[in-house]
C-alpha cells in the first residue's frame, strides 16, 4: 500500500502525468547525496530537463563538447552531469538555418520517440523554433527540413507539454516582440500525435503577455505544469543579462486560459551584490521543473553574482519546489536561489520561507509605526508569491506604501491599495537567510522598506544612500 500511495503521489504532481516526467523509484545508490549550487559550475545556460530510461537527461544552449550545437549531459541524481554529446553534432546542423543563435533546446519523449525542439535564426536571419527527431534520447537526431514555427519578428524558447486528462499535445512558444519594442506574448498550439506538426484547423492562442511591473517588457522561457487539475505556467522576465531576471508563474483552470499571474517573481534575486558576499547568485531562470522522489525539482541557470554578464556565464543552480496553501510554487530559499548545503533530493525537505500566511510575528523595527509590533501575516492582497502585514494592534490596517512612505491604513479594497500592501518577503540583505527578512514592493520592484530617521519608508536600491542592514529586519514568530 504504501509503494502504491507513493507512485499515485508522484504521478500526480508530475509535469504532464508521463512516466518519463517521473523519477524511477529504484535503489537510491549516489541519488542520496546532498548538493551545492551551483551543479554545473561552468555556462550552461537554458537547460531542459527529461527523464528516460534510468537517467535524466539536459539539453543547454550553445556549442557541444564535440563542437556541434546543443550540449547533452546525462545525471543519476540532477546534481552529477556528465557531457555525452550534442543534438547536433558538428556538421550535422539544420540546413535551413544561417548557422548562428543556438538557444534554448529541450528534449521531450513524444509517442515512443524523443524529439529536440529548438531555436535558430532561418537564412533570413529571422529567430525560428525547430523540431528534430530521434529514436533514442542520446541521439542521432534527425532535423524535420524546416522551421516548425516562425514569426517576423522572431520566435524562441519552445516547450512541449502533453495532457493525459485530454489526450492532447501542445507547442508553447515566445513570439520575440521585445526585440522591436513591444509586449513579448507566449503562445501555444496543439501539435499532431508524432508532436512534429501541428494539428490540421488548430490555431494559435495567447497564452500571457509582458505585463507586471517585475517583467521589464520581456516574458520568455516557457514551461507547463498540471496539478491537482490546475495548468501552471512557468517563465522568466526582464533581461537576462541583470539581476532583475527572475521566473513567474501563471495559472488556470483551462489549458487555453486566462490564466492569472502571481503578482511577484516565485524565484529571483533582484538586489544586486557585487561582490557576492551574501547573494552568491543573480539573475535565476530560464527553468525546467520536474518530479523528483520527494519533491517537484526547478533546474534553472543563474550568474555569479560578481560576475553577472561575463565568464564563468550561467551556470545550472537545482533546487525544491513547494506549493503554499493558496497553491502557489515557492521555490529555493524563500523564493531566491539556494547557497548552502542542501539536503539529498531523494529526502524531503521543506523549502525555507520568510512569514509564513496565517502566522503572528513580532518585528521589533516596525514599532516605529506607533502601533506595536505584532503583525499578522497573510497572502498578498495581490496573490502568488506575495505577503500582505496586518497590524495586531489595529486590525484591518495593513503595512503598505504611499508616495514613498510607509503607513498602517485600513484598506480602501482598491486594486492599487492591494498593490501597495502586497510584498515580496525575501531573505534579509545582510543575513542571505530566512533568519531575518528583507520586503521588496509588488508594484514597485526596486523599492524596499527600509528605515530611514524614525520612520519607514520604500527606498530604491539603486539609490546611493541605500543601506541594506536598513532594509533587513528581526522577527521572532509569536507562539
Amino acid at each position: 500500500l504504501a509503494m502504491f500511495l507513493s507512485i499515485f503521489v508522484l504521478l500526480s504532481f508530475s509535469r504532464s502525468h508521463r512516466e518519463v516526467d517521473v523519477w524511477d523509484d529504484g535503489d537510491d545508490g549516489e541519488e542520496g547525496k546532498s548538493f551545492c549550487n551551483p551543479v554545473v559550475a561552468q555556462d550552461a545556460p537554458d537547460p531542459g530537463v527529461t527523464w528516460a530510461k534510468d537517467a535524466w537527461y539536459m539539453v543547454t544552449t550553445g556549442q557541444g563538447p564535440d563542437g556541434g550545437a546543443f550540449d547533452i549531459r546525462r545525471s543519476p541524481d540532477l546534481v552529477s552531469w556528465q557531457a555525452i554529446g550534442s543534438i547536433f553534432p558538428q556538421g550535422s546542423r539544420p540546413k535551413w538555418s544561417d548557422n548562428t543563435d543556438y538557444w534554448a533546446p529541450e528534449i521531450h519523449h513524444v509517442n515512443g520517440r524523443f524529439n529536440a525542439y529548438f531555436t535558430a535564426r532561418n537564412e533570413k536571419g529571422v529567430l525560428s523554433v525547430g523540431v528534430a527527431t530521434s529514436d533514442k534520447v542520446e541521439g542521432p537526431y534527425v532535423d524535420a527540413g524546416q522551421p516548425l514555427v516562425t514569426d517576423p519578428v522572431g520566435t524562441i524558447d519552445p516547450t512541449f507539454f502533453r495532457d493525459e486528462d485530454l489526450d492532447a499535445q501542445y507547442l508553447i512558444w515566445k513570439v520575440d516582440a521585445n526585440s522591436v519594442g513591444k509586449q513579448s506574448t507566449i503562445k501555444i498550439r496543439e501539435v499532431d500525435d508524432k508532436g512534429m506538426a501541428f494539428v490540421e484547423n488548430s490555431v494559435e492562442v495567447d497564452l500571457i503577455r509582458s505585463d507586471l511591473p517585475w517583467e521589464g517588457m520581456v516574458i520568455e522561457a516557457p514551461w507547463m505544469v498540471k496539478r491537482n487539475g490546475e495548468y501552471y505556467l512557468l517563465y522568466s522576465g526582464n533581461c537576462y543579462a541583470n539581476e532583475r531576471y527572475g521566473v513567474g508563474v501563471a495559472r488556470s483552470a483551462s489549458i487555453y486560459g486566462p490564466y492569472k499571474k502571481a503578482a511577484a517573481p516565485i524565484l529571483q534575486q533582484s538586489a544586486p551584490d557585487p561582490s557576492a558576499s551574501v547573494r552568491k547568485f543573480a539573475g535565476p531562470g530560464h527553468c525546467s521543473v520536474v518530479q523528483g522522489k520527494r519533491d517537484m525539482i526547478m533546474v534553472y541557470h543563474a550568474w555569479r553574482a560578481d560576475k553577472l554578464g561575463g565568464a564563468p556565464g550561467r551556470m545550472v543552480m537545482v533546487d525544491r519546489v513547494e506549493w503554499g496553501a493558496d497553491g502557489w510554487p515557492i521555490v529555493g530559499n524563500s523564493c531566491t536561489p539556494t547557497c548552502e548545503t542542501q539536503p539529498p533530493l531523494t529526502s524531503t525537505s521543506s523549502v525555507p520561507r520568510c512569514l509564513e500566511p496565517s502566522r503572528c510575528y513580532i518585528i521589533p523595527q516596525f514599532g516605529v509605526l506607533g502601533a506595536g509590533n505584532e503583525f499578522r501575516v497573510y497572502s498578498g492582497r495581490q496573490a502568488g508569491g506575495t505577503v500582505s502585514l496586518e497590524s495586531v494592534k489595529k486590525p484591518g490596517c495593513f503595512l503598505r506604501h504611499r508616495s514613498g512612505i510607509i503607513y498602517l491604513e485600513p484598506s480602501d479594497f482598491s486594486p492599487l491599495f492591494d498593490a501597495d500592501a502586497s510584498w515580496s518577503a525575501l531573505p534579509g540583505l545582510t543575513s542571505g537567510t530566512a533568519a531575518s527578512f528583507s520586503l521588496r514592493s509588488v508594484n514597485y520592484p526596486d523599492n524596499w522598506v527600509t528605515v530611514r530617521g524614525t520612520g519607514l519608508e520604500a527606498c530604491s536600491i539603486y539609490d546611493k544612500s541605500f543601506k541594506p542592514a536598513d532594509a533587513d529586519f528581526l522577527v521572532e514568530p509569536k507562539a
